[in-house]
């Protein structure tokens, strides 16, 4: 093999850029392996700005659950097939990374952090992978005492794909006892995709534009007022096992409401467990 095809496949190796830029990165840099990759860096960047208004419907959301803390990241591409690639998936498994080790808060902080240089790394991979990518949504939740736990439905990588869920949950009992719970709440969280935790959260106004909904609906039903108001009623309870998490019924067990099961845990073990809050993350969605 030739010093000049053996450079080119380190630099492609070191780098994960084509073979025809690591060729114009040597030729530039007269062979030179570091000043190629310097020069392969600042040609990523500039072309990765360049991409930056096209947009980025594909990505992976991921997840990490620790003790009491965890966190749940979206990281975006252009297309499926970079969300695929290795590459990218370790990129953003570095990110995640990063966020556990600095115990960073939010997608602000994540971004803005000096020792992290984010923005400039995404930048890099965008200009190696061709696409514009970018950190759209971060959420961390961390409680104590008690356990934060996550669940990812995942498609070609274990703990990688379009819908996560992240739950923190307080009590005193042991992470023994309570991972289980929380891993099979967070993957209901994935399934039935609650809006509320508690019907406490739904504000009287937002109940009343359901029932007005309701009873415009029944107009001209004919039906007397005491039958419309029960009916009404059944509609709400309906509305709530709908959208609460807590009155929904328990993807493991779909004959009692998630509430119940967790009553039914605090009435075997003795001690309180509360459900403090809940994330759900869909690739590419605002919400």
């Amino acid at each position: 093999m030739s010093t000049h095809i053996h450079k080119v496949k380190q630099l492609r190796t070191e780098t994960g850029a084509g073979v025809s830029d690591c060729q114009k990165a040597l030729d530039a840099c007269k062979g030179d392996i570091e000043e190629a990759k310097l020069w392969l860096r600042k040609e990523g960047i500039a072309k990765a700005v360049k991409k930056q208004d096209r947009k980025t419907a594909n990505g992976v959301v991921t997840s990490y659950a620790k003790g009491g803390v965890g966190a749940l990241l979206e990281v975006n591409c252009e297309t499926d097939f970079v969300a695929r690639n290795e590459r990218f998936q370790e990129f953003v498994l570095t990110l995640l990374q990063d966020v556990e080790n600095h115990r960073v808060p939010s997608l602000e902080a994540l971004l803005s952090h000096s020792a992290l240089n984010v923005e400039e790394r995404i930048l890099e991979q965008s200009g190696v992978l061709g696409e514009h990518i970018r950190c759209s949504k971060l959420g961390v939740l961390e409680i104590a005492p008690g356990v934060v736990c996550s669940y990812v439905h995942w498609d070609s990588r274990q703990n990688m794909g379009a819908v996560g869920a992240l739950v923190a949950i307080e009590s005193e009992l042991s992470e023994e006892i309570l991972r289980p719970l929380g891993e099979s709440i967070a993957m209901h969280i994935v399934a039935f995709s609650p809006t509320y935790l508690s019907i406490s959260e739904i504000s009287p106004e937002d109940i009343s534009k359901e029932e007005s909904i309701y009873r415009d609906q029944l107009k001209g039903s004919n039906k007397p007022p005491a039958i419309v108001d029960k009916m009404i009623s059944g509609r709400i309870k309906s509305f709530f096992e709908e959208t609460v998490l807590e009155e929904q019924k328990y993807v493991k067990d779909l004959s009692r409401s998630v509430k119940s099961h967790i009553q039914e845990l605090e009435k075997v073990h003795g001690k309180p467990v509360k459900i403090v809050k809940f994330l759900r993350f869909v690739l590419g969605s605002d919400a």
